[in-house]
């Protein structure tokens, strides 16, 4: 899902659950959902690039949150 880059800048809104991961790119102006090949497993969550980046790229803030479940018991 490539994403133009805003002053060389990128912010990405990652929303993970059991089945789906959600990407939300530059703020909504793009959008990707990817169906997860093992839900409610452990597997781990990468960023890659479509093409390489001489000098690396620097990630200048991450927050992740924990949500509790929508559903009641």
């Amino acid at each position: 899902m490539p994403i133009p880059l805003t002053d060389g800048r990128l912010q990405l809104r990652v929303l993970v659950d059991r089945t789906t991961v959600e990407i939300f790119g530059d703020r909504g102006q793009a959008y990707g959902m990817f169906v997860r090949s093992n839900p409610g497993g452990n597997a781990p969550l990468e960023l890659r690039t479509w093409k390489p980046i001489w000098g690396g790229v620097r990630v200048e803030k991450l927050s992740v949150h924990s949500l509790r479940s929508a559903w009641t018991a």
